[in-house]
């Protein structure tokens, strides 16, 4: 039953009032009563999974002067084995029929382990730089986790490791830009660091969309079949990160288009079309869209400030104001269109 069509029904008071809750309900846009108990043992074992990583890194920390180097290291690599023990016997048969775990559950008892698991490898990285004192940079221990993490990342089929390890390669790259090493000097200025978040953030979406269940690719291959995404709000949030890549380039093509105007700006418009066209005729995406058009506001006001910038008063705030509103209802008119288009196709 589409949520949408509810909504309508119930403005048009096609169903009467006694029976909204039921139909909203029936529309997964309000949980049952029945539905709270299983959400509470998802959300408890979550939080329990993560707290079991974290007490044992913050137990470190704390004690951290009254212990060895042999307990310290043999702590974290005991709980990393453990995980990958549990990991390795809640996929036995043996286990989940003995104890009656349902699809649903097994997959996330998995991926709350896979998390544990990527947590405690980043803490024996810390803990091996802490100890040793190895005087690398810190964007190495970001890059070198990143790197033991790809394979469980990429294979998994799980949005949340792929959003860890998207997040965990950005900040190594930001930790990189800061550090300035010999080998990128001929990044000419810090602000031209902005191309190799594009290029990186470019090549992790085209491979997350390769690795999507939608993707253009048809094959049977089992193991291909077990690296496609179910969810589609990992692809959204990496989308989401090229789109924030795009945003900064069009702030310095607009703030400093003396230098960047050409460069940037095309890379800019070209993106946006780019975009604009995969996921909306494509592969359509709603949300995508809408992050689209909040890029795009966004550009356009920051262009009328630059315009303005030399007459900035109250009277430029006021048109600024009415500009944003204009342009947001706008979006959400233009949004609701494309919506009641692919509803009805």
């Amino acid at each position: 039953m589409s949520q949408s069509a509810i909504y309508q029904w119930i403005k048009q008071k096609a169903i009467k009032q006694d029976a909204v809750s039921a139909a909203l309900i029936m529309a997964d846009e309000r949980p049952a009563p029945t539905d709270w108990m299983p959400f509470l043992k998802t959300l408890f074992m979550v939080l329990g999974g993560l707290a079991l990583a974290v007490a044992l890194l913050f137990f470190l920390a704390y004690n951290w002067q009254s212990m060895g180097v042999i307990f310290k290291f043999a702590m974290v690599q005991a709980g990393l084995f453990l995980t990958v023990l549990g990991l390795w016997l809640i996929k036995t048969p043996a286990f989940y029929n003995r104890f009656n775990i349902r699809p649903k559950s097994l997959n996330l008892m998995t991926v709350i382990g896979s998390v544990v698991m990527v947590l405690l490898i980043g803490g024996l990285l810390a803990l091996f730089g802490q100890v040793y004192q190895t005087g690398a940079d810190p964007w190495q221990l970001f890059a070198l986790w990143a790197l033991l993490i790809s394979a469980l990342a990429i294979t998994s089929g799980q949005s949340v490791l792929w959003v860890m390890w998207s997040s965990i390669i950005n900040v190594a790259l930001f930790l990189l830009a800061d550090s300035r090493p010999l080998m990128l000097l001929w990044f000419n200025h810090s602000a031209d660091f902005i191309w190799l978040f594009f290029m990186v953030n470019t090549a992790l979406w085209m491979l997350l969309e390769l690795l999507s269940k939608s993707s253009p690719i048809k094959t049977d291959k089992g193991f291909y079949q077990r690296c496609l995404m179910a969810d589609d709000w990992g692809r959204q949030l990496q989308s989401l990160a090229l789109l924030m890549c795009l945003t900064i380039m069009g702030f310095m093509a607009i703030f400093e288009w003396q230098s960047y105007a050409l460069t940037r700006g095309l890379v800019v418009l070209l993106g946006l079309a780019g975009l604009y066209a995969y996921y909306r005729y494509h592969r359509p995406d709603l949300l995508f869209l809408a992050f689209w058009m909040m890029t795009l506001i966004t550009l356009l006001v920051t262009l009328v400030i630059q315009l303005f910038d030399n007459v900035f008063n109250e009277s430029v705030l006021l048109l600024l104001a009415i500009l944003v509103i204009a342009l947001t209802a706008a979006a959400v008119a233009w949004l609701k269109s494309i919506q009641k288009e692919w509803q009805d196709e």
